[in-house]
């Protein structure tokens, strides 16, 4: 049927034209027959001359079959039917030749809109008829034969029933006027919408929107409108969805003139409405049935996104990667992260078990779950997101997603991720998402420090700024700043190039990433710091570089290296600072949490590279002085053992940094510091650091260095001042030959004076032959009996002799001070009255001094409290300078004029320097205020308590006034009774007198009382109130 109609499209009807009298030709036929002018009916070719007979060219050309039927006397519509067409033209001339049928009264042939020109070659290729047959030869063919043709016809091309259109309207379609035509044409028209519709499996609604138009329009129109109207475009409609259903990928490409690196970057939507197929998204939607998230997908997401993760063939049609990449009714998409581009956020939880509670889910969380894609830098892509929009897309749930469009989760669970995306970026523009970011905010602040290992308390230190500020950061502000700390905490210099990532990402980049992004950065942190340290151990420190360990505001160490960086020839890299120095496996360091590693690196890392700076730099001699030590003491230790003590380095570690073979490490191991003096290094090495020590060891040959050597035996001496003596030791470290040996021994002052403090000396010191003992030299301390500082000299031995060395030449010698000078009080009077006001004692300083003594003067409350006084001198100093050696300390006593005993207080010293003795001293102050002379709070109080009393008098009086003025009107012996009542009124009333006395001094005494604990409460000690 449909091939059918394509052949009849390919025609245009023609208005009908009646035909000149002498053609025979015949195109089209009118419908329907029953009006359709006798000159455009085929005819048998006999009839030709009558028809085109000049005087009957206007009667056969207004004059229908209808006209033969209802112009006859006898109205016979069987007649009509089984008559042939040349029946019918003589009918209808005899008929005008008797006058029954007048042209000018002829309407049927008329047919102003719905009658339609059926091409003849319709009908032949329906029916299989000629035109010789439709003419009537060689068999006669009826009007009623003809009107089945046409029907036949009409019913292939319009796909409908005549018979059920017939039965539908209750009428014949044999013979028709216009107006009963129109209603058979609705009815075909109906049909044949939805014949065209049914091909492609839709409504005749959303035929009508794939035609761009509507119902109401398709249904008004005639058979000519469905020919020349509907079926070309429903034709054309088939060879777009023709094209869309056969035309392939790589061919949709050429066709819209892109490579294929252009083409994966459109959406599918650009192929589908490109050239010559021009689809909307609701065409694809009424064609395949494709729902709203797939749909989304088709307009928004790029090929790329696709088959970058999905095997797609991409020679295949539009249709069929379509239905691979968004899957297509029963049809689900071909890979993951199709289906989670594609699908329903309800059918993605539906088909993916470790997916639940999705609406509590954030989007990349939901696409982690789905597709397993764990980078950032994979899935951006993907998904259609800036690269620094990790973090931001991914605090937020699904349903926080939801409240900021105001939809509900029902509602967001039908939308695909991408939709959901795309409606968060549309509420961070119209700013409705903030507030629902605060919530999630804590959560991932709380992850960023215990990913990174910081406290608050340490980005307080770094950044100054308070605890409720970095509280309420942003996650990407907060990132910002620990990333900053980290990067100057391991000095490293480009972070973003450590992660690998493809393309320019700055660090701002970098602290937008989303959290399962923080593990690699952490990695990338971790190898940047090892790495430096590695290459911090190995530098050259004696070669110009220069290393410094030095602490972060937080507490934190970090490596600093100058930019003048020379190295050895062997470095240290990161496997050796591994395995080698930390005794660890490389790979399971770069795989710790940052909070481990930054303890490694403060506990193992730095203690290595700060032993390595001391090794380096720090003279043998100065090692050794931190302990009051000189060469000569550690003169039977092993080179290694003296590394390992002060410098904390094994034999092994020495190896690995400096890449000293075994042979060596033993040798070091072995050899002792007097074999090293006598036999290796004659110089004065000690004044070197023991690496370089160490380098020249390793090329030094075996020498006789010296013929002796000599030393002090110590470099510091103490001797208290009382002692009187100090004795210095000379010793013979080393001596080849068996003679005499001098050295020179003499005095140089530092604080200490010669001939005051001590005895100048210069000695000759001898060491007789065979002699190995050590020699003493007494030197006399003199006794001077003066307080005074300590105080210092120096010891140095000499020798003349170059075959001599004098290992520890100077010694130092401390005097240590034990005089002590005595402070005592002077006072004038040691008992005071209180209205004395200001009291001025006298400390007393007993012996000399050569130092300033300072003295700390404080009160020891005995019965006082603070309120009863005020010491005015705090702290007093005596200097070797001062004219007098007593000091004025002032004491002002408070007059409180509050009635107490005798109060004491202690005046008390405090002396730091412990050669001075202090004592103390009681001073008593005597109470001098009257107990007679009441205040005025004091007579104010008598005075309320008088009228109190008073008051209370009045009112008994006048209640005994009453009773008696009662017990007047009684005669006889109520009088006499009365008498006694009065008696007993009056007694009770002297009773009552009493009781308001005792009351009276009741309320004295509390009054007393009262002022007692008042005057108690001003004496308490500060401290007690």
């Amino acid at each position: 049927m449909i091939s059918n109609l394509i052949i009849w499209s390919l025609f245009v009807g023609l208005a009908f034209t009646p035909a000149p009298a002498f053609s025979a030709t015949f195109k089209t036929i009118r419908v329907p027959l029953s009006i359709a002018p006798i000159v455009g009916v085929p005819r048998p070719d006999f009839k030709d001359a009558e028809v085109a007979r000049p005087e009957n060219v206007e009667l056969y050309a207004k004059a229908t079959i209808y006209d033969d039927l209802t112009l006859s006397t006898i109205h016979d519509l069987a007649r009509i039917l089984s008559s042939s067409m040349s029946s019918v033209i003589s009918n209808v001339f005899v008929l005008e030749e008797r006058g029954l049928l007048l042209i000018d009264d002829l309407a049927a042939y008329n047919c102003t809109k719905w009658c339609l020109d059926l091409q003849i070659s319709e009908i032949k290729r329906v029916t299989g008829k000629t035109m010789e047959n439709l003419k009537g030869n060689p068999d006669t063919i009826t009007v009623l034969e003809m009107h089945n043709l046409i029907v036949q016809t009409l019913e292939d091309i319009y796909c409908f029933n005549m018979t059920v259109i017939e039965q539908r309207l209750n009428m014949s379609s044999t013979i028709l006027l216009e107006d009963q035509w129109a209603l058979f044409v609705q009815e075909i028209v109906k049909k044949a919408v939805q014949c065209r519709a049914n091909t492609f499996g839709v409504s005749v609604s959303e035929m009508a929107e794939l035609l761009h138009t509507d119902m109401a329009t398709l249904y008004g129109y005639t058979l000519d409108n469905l020919t020349n109207t509907f079926f070309p475009n429903f034709v054309l409609l088939q060879a777009r969805k023709n094209l869309f259903e056969t035309r392939s990928l790589d061919t949709a490409y050429v066709v819209a003139g892109l490579t294929q690196a252009q083409g994966v970057a459109e959406a599918m939507l650009s192929f589908a409405g490109g050239s010559s197929i021009n689809f909307n998204l609701r065409d694809l939607e009424i064609l395949y049935d494709w729902q709203k998230p797939q749909l989304f997908a088709i307009e928004n997401i790029p090929l790329s996104s696709y088959l970058s993760q999905c095997s797609v063939t991409t020679s295949n049609s539009l249709l069929a990667v379509s239905k691979l990449l968004f899957g297509q009714g029963a049809t689900e998409p071909t890979c993951n992260v199709a289906y989670v581009l594609s699908r329903s956020l309800n059918e993605v939880e539906a088909k993916f078990n470790a997916l639940t509670a999705v609406e509590f889910r954030n989007s990349l969380y939901i696409f982690i779950t789905v597709t397993n894609i764990t980078r950032w830098f994979v899935m951006d892509d993907i998904l259609q997101l800036v690269t620094n929009e990790g973090i931001w897309v991914e605090i937020p749930s699904v349903s926080h997603v939801a409240s900021a469009a105001s939809q509900n989760t029902s509602f967001i669970k039908t939308c695909s991720l991408p939709e959901v995306i795309a409606s968060l970026k549309n509420s961070n523009v119209t700013g409705t998402l903030g507030p629902l970011l605060e919530i999630n905010n804590p959560t991932f602040r709380n992850l960023l420090l215990t990913t990174y290992g910081y406290s608050y308390n340490e980005l307080i230190s770094l950044t100054k700024a308070p605890l409720s500020q970095l509280s309420n950061l942003s996650v990407v502000e907060l990132h910002t700043i620990i990333l900053g700390a980290l990067i100057e905490r391991y000095s490293i210099s480009n972070l973003s190039l450590l992660l690998g990532v493809p393309g320019v990402v700055d660090m701002h980049v970098v602290s937008t990433l989303p959290s399962f992004e923080w593990p690699r950065i952490v990695i990338a942190v971790v190898q940047a710091s090892f790495a430096h340290a590695a290459d911090a151990l190995s530098l050259n420190l004696a070669a110009g570089s220069r290393i410094v360990v030095t602490n972060q505001a937080d507490g934190n160490p970090i490596i600093l290296v100058n930019s003048s960086r020379v190295y050895f020839s062997q470095r240290v890299n990161t496997s050796t600072l591994a395995t080698c120095l930390l005794g660890r496996n490389e790979t399971d360091i770069y795989a710790i949490p940052l909070p481990e590693y930054h303890t490694l690196f403060r506990v193992n890392i730095i203690p290595i590279v700060q032993r390595k700076i001391i090794f380096e730099t720090t003279p043998l001699e100065n090692l050794l002085a931190a302990d009051n030590l000189i060469l000569l003491q550690v003169w039977n230790r092993t080179v290694a053992e003296v590394v390992s003590q002060y410098i904390g380095l094994t034999v092994q570690q020495l190896g690995c940094l400096y890449g000293w073979n075994q042979v060596f490490l033993e040798f070091i191991t072995e050899i002792t510091w007097g074999n090293v003096s006598a036999f290796r290094l004659c110089s004065e090495y000690e004044k070197l650091a023991l690496h370089p020590i160490c380098v020249q060891l390793s090329t030094a040959p075996i020498v006789n260095c010296f013929k002796t050597i000599i030393s002090l035996s110590s470099i510091t001496y103490d001797v208290r001042e009382s002692n009187g003596i100090v004795v210095i030791f000379v010793q013979l470290v080393h001596h080849q030959f068996d003679d005499v040996i001098q050295v020179s021994l003499y005095t140089s002052s530092i604080s200490a004076t010669g001939g005051t403090d001590f005895q100048q000396l210069t000695r000759t010191v001898t060491f007789q032959a065979g002699e190995t003992a050590q020699k003493p030299v007494t030197i006399r301390i003199l006794d001077d009996k003066i307080a005074e500082n300590d105080e210092q000299f120096l010891v140095f031995i000499t020798s003349s002799d170059s075959d001599t060395k004098v290992v520890t030449s100077k010694a130092t010698v401390t005097i240590l001070d034990d005089d002590f000078a005595s402070l005592s009080w002077k006072v004038p009077e040691n008992s005071v009255p209180e209205n004395i006001g200001l009291v001025t004692t006298k400390l007393v300083l007993n012996g000399e001094i050569e130092k300033n003594i300072s003295v700390g003067i404080g009160v020891n409350d005995l019965t006082t409290s603070p309120a009863d006084y005020s010491l005015l001198t705090t702290a007093v100093t005596f200097t070797s300078s001062d004219v007098s050696n007593n000091k004025s300390v002032q004491l002002l006593i408070t007059n409180d004029q509050i009635v107490e005993p005798s109060e004491s207080l202690a005046l008390t010293l405090n002396a730091t320097d412990a050669s001075v003795n202090t004592t103390s001293t009681v001073i008593s102050i005597l109470d001098d205020d009257n107990s007679s002379k009441p205040s005025s709070s004091d007579n104010n109080t008598g005075v309320i308590i008088g009228i109190v009393v008073a008051s209370v008098v009045v009112l008994v009086t006048a209640m005994v006034i009453l009773g008696c003025f009662l017990y007047r009107r009684k005669l006889g012996k109520e009088n006499t009774r009365d008498i006694g009542n009065i008696q007993n009124i009056g007694n009770i009333q002297n009773r009552f007198i009493r009781n308001v006395e005792n009351t009276r001094k009741y309320i004295v005494l509390k009054y007393d009382m009262i002022l007692i604990n008042k005057k108690r409460k001003l004496k308490r000690p500060a401290a007690e109130k």
